[in-house]
Formats: structure tokens, C-alpha cells, sequence
């Protein structure tokens, strides 16, 4: 009975500690959908559209028992799978025992959850009934603005590709492909033995969207998912959206020519100013340290303590370091007590003796 309540107690802690991550932070700081790893367990932490009994890794099925919501199996492999809910955001940790074999991970919630390894390491690159994601592509995206890109890259032909159909949430795109611009088919691009479907897509209220491509709605496991946050996405501005953040995901930042120029000319001119200033600063610097040394030195004469006691004072909280504060201190007393071992100095200091004396 302690066992079974302390097992509780800490499913219970590991779902509040995710939930309140949710709150927390977009999407895009967990919800990562791509792996390198080739064989061994690997841990995700996911966002579901609804909820789960069943998926696949690679070609092998998984499911849940009945009221689970925490344990799925792997044929007899028991696995860690755990709903966390956050409002409408829907959470998911899931323990892959090994990926051995695995190039994608299906899961069957309302908008299909998906995993994919990325195409460099993928070990069976011949099989045709897959997506290939680069390792470029963000599978979670945040956008800055309310539009972005998305790509699909699969292999195949037109001819061979009828059946390939996109969604967005509930809504078909588009089924069937074309290089042209036939009504209702999803546009693509020939590369090779592949096909690369590119859609810009624009948010239209703050929330989570699903954006899915299928091969085929026979076999619904060969998919791949887009996961768009636009919580944080501001409006598109008027004169339409920064070319550094169009498809920011997928493209190279392209700089112009004069960008590199101005950088190049305020690397000149900033040392030069730089220099200047330090120049300026260390002329002023001698005649306002000696300045203040002998105003030091005469109103210590007129006081009964010795001139070590400068190393009493507080420091400028203002200069750069301890070090350069002890520093001065040293300098302005070396600098008081040489001028009172002068011809006049010493005059002075043996009529004070005098005085004193009587």
C-alpha cells in the first residue's frame, strides 16, 4: 500500500512539473520532433490534439490498455506514456524503448502526433512509404509574425503521388499532386527522385494549429506534422514582414551588400573613437590625481592623524575594479608623502614638531 501511494505521489509531481512547463513556455521549448539517435530509448515530451490508445514505431504497432494513461506497450514491452493536460493545450511524455529500426514514431490522436528521424541518419532510405525531414526543418514552429512556411518532402512521382492530401486541423488543403496549377491538388516541386510540397500558411487567431500531409488516407501512419504556435505571433505589419523572417525556419538570411559595408565601417571608426576618448581621459587623468593629492596632503597636516589612514577610506563603487581602486589609493599616498619630504614639507613638519614639543 506505501509503494502503490508513493508511486502515486510521484506520477502526480512529474504531471504537475510538466503541466506547469506548458504554462510557462511555447510550445517550441518542448515539443521536439526530430532525433539522431539510431537505436537505444528515447524520451519525448509531446503535444497531442486529443487523446491516444494506439501508434506506431516504424512499421510495428503500440497500444494502451483500457483507462490508461500512463503505461502503453510494445508488444509485451511496457513503456512509459503520460497524459499531461493544460487547458486547451494537450500534453504527452512518451519513453520509445529503442528506436532500432525506427525512422518515425505515429501516434493516433485527433490530428495525427508525429516523430521523425532526421534524413542523415536515417538507416532504411530506400523505403518509399516516408517523409524526409532535413536538418533544417522545424517540425514545432513559434513564428515571430502570423504567417510561415512549411515544407513536405517525400519520395515519389506525380503519377505515384494521387493520394497524397495535406490538412489544416479538420479542413482538407488539398489531395492529389500537380507541377502546374490544377484546382484542389497540392502543388510540388520535382527534386530528383522526390517531391517537396512548400505551403505558406497564415494564423488567424492566437492558438495551436495542426498542419498534416498524408501519402495516403489508406495507410494514415505515413504522415508528417506541423505544429504551429501563434500565441506569440504578432499581426503581419503593413509593409509586409521582415525578409529575415520569411520562412525564417527554412531559409538562409540573406544580407545585403551595404549591411556588411556599414559593419565594416563602424569597425574603423569605432576604435578611433575609442582611442581618442582613452587619450583625452589619460591627459586629464595626472593633473586631476596630482590636483587632489596636494589638497589631500593640506588637509591632513591640519589633522593629528597619519597619512596611512587614506587607507581607510571607502571605495568608488564606480571604478571597474578593487584592484585599480587600491591601486590609485597607493599612488595618491605615494604622492602626498613625496611632496611633504620636499625642502618646504619639511620645514613645516619640524615647526608642527616644535610646537608640539612645547
Amino acid at each position: 500500500m506505501i509503494r502503490a501511494a508513493s508511486g502515486c505521489l510521484v506520477l502526480s509531481l512529474a504531471l504537475t512539473a510538466f503541466i506547469d512547463q506548458v504554462k510557462a513556455v511555447g510550445i517550441c521549448e518542448y515539443d521536439k520532433r526530430t532525433y539522431v539517435k539510431q537505436e537505444g530509448p528515447v524520451h519525448f515530451k509531446l503535444v497531442r490534439s486529443g487523446k491516444y490508445k494506439n501508434g506506431y514505431f516504424g512499421e510495428n504497432p503500440f497500444y494502451s490498455m483500457v483507462l490508461s494513461q500512463d503505461v502503453c506497450y510494445f508488444g509485451e514491452v511496457a513503456f512509459r506514456c503520460v497524459y499531461a493536460d493544460d487547458g486547451d493545450i494537450l500534453g504527452t511524455e512518451i519513453a520509445v524503448p529503442d528506436v532500432t529500426d525506427v525512422d518515425a514514431i505515429f501516434i493516433d490522436s485527433t490530428f495525427p502526433v508525429t516523430a521523425h528521424r532526421i534524413e542523415k541518419y536515417v538507416l532504411n532510405t530506400v523505403f518509399q512509404n516516408r517523409f524526409i525531414v532535413e536538418e533544417d526543418m522545424r517540425l514545432t514552429q513559434c513564428p515571430d509574425y502570423k504567417q510561415t512556411t512549411l515544407v513536405w518532402k517525400f519520395p515519389g512521382t506525380v503519377a505515384s503521388r494521387t493520394t497524397f492530401e495535406c490538412f489544416r486541423d479538420y479542413t482538407m488543403l488539398c489531395r492529389g499532386t500537380t507541377t502546374g496549377n490544377e484546382d484542389g491538388k497540392c502543388v510540388v516541386q520535382v527534386e530528383g527522385k522526390n517531391l517537396i510540397h512548400t505551403r505558406v500558411v497564415t494564423g488567424n487567431e492566437n492558438s495551436i494549429e495542426f498542419f498534416y500531409c498524408r501519402l495516403d488516407p489508406a495507410t494514415p501512419r505515413y504522415v508528417l506534422t506541423y505544429n504551429v504556435d501563434w500565441r506569440a505571433a504578432a499581426d503581419i505589419p503593413a509593409g509586409g514582414i521582415p525578409t529575415d523572417q520569411k520562412g525564417a525556419e527554412m531559409l538562409p538570411i540573406k544580407r545585403p551588400k551595404q549591411t556588411e559595408s556599414a559593419a565594416e565601417d563602424l569597425a574603423i571608426k569605432e576604435p578611433t573613437e575609442k582611442q581618442s576618448a582613452t587619450e583625452d581621459l589619460a591627459i586629464k587623468e595626472p593633473a586631476a590625481k596630482d590636483s587632489a593629492a596636494e589638497d589631500l596632503a593640506m588637509r591632513e597636516l591640519t589633522e593629528k592623524d597619519s597619512v596611512i589612514r587614506l587607507g581607510k577610506f571607502e571605495p568608488d563603487t564606480n571604478l571597474p575594479s578593487v584592484d585599480e581602486e587600491q591601486q590609485e589609493i597607493i599612488t595618491e599616498t605615494s604622492t602626498s608623502v613625496g611632496r611633504l619630504l620636499t625642502a618646504p614639507g619639511l620645514t613645516l613638519m619640524l615647526l608642527i614638531y616644535t610646537v608640539q614639543a612645547n
